[in-house]
């Protein structure tokens, strides 16, 4: 999955769905790349370019990051909210089967 971002300095920046490395080397790169663009990436114009999403957020998270995803959710008729009941943000190291099967569900047609 590929989506178009804008970023400041940057000009269009296309984000592709990350498949893991085999090689450090590469992950740190990558990491570093993402550092870099966050200091100079468009956050509200590249959750406008957003193509269908899904936020998945441990009920033990922030209540800020819950505000937050529910505004998205409320107001983008692609985006869609879904509390994990017991889990904090590392939510897809704690509930692995259930991010992964709310995951496909959200992607099936």
């Amino acid at each position: 999955m590929t989506f178009e971002c804008p970023v400041a300095s940057l000009g269009m920046v296309t984000l592709k769905h990350w498949q893991g490395s085999v090689r450090p080397e590469g992950l740190a790169y990558a990491l570093m790349a993402v550092n870099e663009a966050a200091w100079h990436i468009d956050r509200m114009q590249c959750i406008e370019c957003a193509p269908s999403t899904l936020s998945l957020i441990g009920s033990k998270s922030i209540d800020e990051a819950h505000e937050f995803h529910q505004i998205l959710a409320a107001s983008r008729g692609n985006w869609h909210y879904q509390s994990v009941m017991g889990v904090d943000h590392a939510l897809p190291y704690q509930k692995p089967g259930l991010c992964a099967r709310l995951i496909v569900e959200h992607l099936r047609p």
